[in-house]
C-alpha cells in the first residue's frame, strides 16, 4: 500500500486509450467503502465515459495552475478518458464540511486505486457547477462538488522532498518533467 500511495501523483497527460468498464466499476466501488460521516452516505457519482460527453465536461475544466498553460491537456489528443463526477445529495440544504470531507476520503481511494489498475487520475475543483451539472443531468437534490479525471498516464511526475522553507509549488524542469515538491515528516510535524 505504501508504494501506491507514494506512487500516486496527479496526471494531466492521458493516453487516448479508453477505461473499460469494469475499471470504472472498480474504481467506484472503491470510493463506495470509504469512510462516511455517521454513515451517511450521501455522495453520488456520474461515471462520464462517452466520446460526447467527455468533450462536453473536458471544455469546463481548468487545469494545472503553477504549469498554465503548458499541462493543459488538448482534446482527444492528451485529455481524459473518463470523468466522475463526485455530487452530494442535499436536497436545498447547505452541504455539510463533514460531506466535503467525505468526498475527499472517496475521491483518494479512487486515485489510490487507479494507481493499482496502472491509471492515473487529478482531482478538480476548478469548474463551472451550473454549466457542469446542465452537461450532466444532474439529478435535483444533487449538487456536484468535485470532478476526477482517469486515463492511462502519458507523463511520469516526479516527487520531491523539501523542507519547511522550501516552495510546494510543482513545476515543469527544462524536459517536461514535472516535479511536485512534497514537505518531509520533520518539517511539517510536532513531536511531544
Amino acid at each position: 500500500m505504501k508504494d501506491v500511495i507514494f506512487a500516486r501523483r496527479s496526471i494531466r497527460r492521458f493516453k487516448q486509450t479508453p477505461v473499460s468498464q469494469e475499471q470504472i466499476k472498480v474504481l467506484l466501488d472503491a470510493a463506495l467503502v470509504a469512510p462516511s460521516a455517521r454513515n451517511g452516505q450521501l455522495l453520488r457519482y456520474c461515471a462520464v465515459s462517452s466520446p460526447e460527453k467527455l468533450k462536453e465536461v473536458f471544455r469546463n475544466t481548468a487545469w494545472g495552475g503553477y504549469v498554465h498553460p503548458k499541462r493543459i491537456p488538448l482534446s482527444e489528443v492528451s485529455s481524459p478518458m473518463l470523468f466522475i463526477v463526485v455530487s452530494a445529495e442535499n436536497n436545498g440544504a447547505a452541504i455539510s464540511h463533514h460531506t466535503y470531507a467525505d468526498a475527499g476520503a472517496a475521491i483518494e481511494n479512487m486515485l489510490l486505486t487507479a494507481v493499482e489498475l496502472g491509471l492515473g487520475g487529478c482531482w478538480i475543483g476548478s469548474f463551472d457547477r451550473e454549466i457542469l451539472e446542465k452537461s450532466i443531468s444532474q439529478p435535483e437534490g444533487q449538487t456536484a462538488l468535485y470532478i476526477v479525471a482517469f486515463g492511462v498516464p502519458d507523463e511520469s511526475p516526479v516527487l520531491e522532498r523539501i523542507g519547511k522553507d522550501g516552495d510546494p509549488k510543482y513545476y515543469l524542469d527544462d524536459t517536461d518533467v514535472l516535479h511536485v515538491p512534497k514537505y518531509t515528516v520533520e518539517s511539517v510535524t510536532r513531536f511531544l
